[in-house]
């Protein structure tokens, strides 16, 4: 989870351009949406970008990572991310996260 919320640092495009996307097919909220748009923290945004869509269910984790794969195949790549592999990573993310703690 770190390698995501580091890599997603570095590529603040890639982020707006996922809540953008993430906002049109309707995962996230508008309110959702403005939430992180307010916020400072470029790290705090990654969080809760991540979180909210892994909270909403497989469906919405997989397009998240549809889109990520679409828009940056080195992220995607680097995270071992892919057909089956995106599977795999949200339901490890599911099992392994308890808190915040380790993310920063």
């Amino acid at each position: 989870m770190m390698k995501t919320i580091q890599l997603f640092l570095k590529e603040k495009p890639v982020l707006q351009s996922l809540l953008d996307k993430l906002l049109e097919i309707q995962v996230i909220t508008d309110p959702e949406w403005e939430s992180v748009d307010e916020m400072q923290n470029k790290r705090d945004k990654v969080r809760f970008v991540i979180d909210t869509v892994r909270k909403k269910g497989e469906a919405a984790s997989s397009e998240m990572i549809e889109f990520l794969c679409e828009a940056d195949p080195f992220l995607c790549e680097h995270l071992g991310l892919g057909d089956t592999a995106s599977l795999r990573w949200y339901k490890y993310q599911s099992k392994t996260t308890c808190s915040h703690k380790h993310l920063i």
